[in-house]
């Protein structure tokens, strides 16, 4: 998966995902899927899904599963951001680069 997205769409997408996560850790990660022109999130606290569609460009399609927490963390800045899955990794970048593990989906 490799796909650049604005910070500002992401960082809204990942505020409402983050009303339908849970605290224990299975439902405190959201899903990540990027297809043609879409990066799609996806959590649940085991009673409610929710799915957030925002913008994307689609470099390589994909998914992977991460903490929403920590992702919403690194999108508190501007800009664009580009995430790609290397590995069991998922390589954050805009500016600065940080590499998070990653649940398999």
């Amino acid at each position: 998966m490799r796909v650049d997205v604005a910070q500002k769409d992401l960082k809204q997408a990942l505020g409402r995902s983050k009303l339908a996560t849970g605290k224990i850790r299975a439902t405190s990660q959201v899903c990540l899927e990027a297809s043609t022109g879409v990066l799609r999130l996806t959590t649940t606290n085991l009673d409610v899904v929710l799915e957030v569609k925002i913008p994307a460009k689609m470099i390589r399609p994909g998914k992977a599963v991460i903490s929403a927490t920590t992702l919403l963390r690194l999108a508190k800045s501007s800009g664009r951001a580009s995430l790609s899955l290397e590995d069991d990794c998922l390589v954050y970048e805009n500016g600065m680069k940080a590499v998070l593990r990653v649940t398999p989906p």
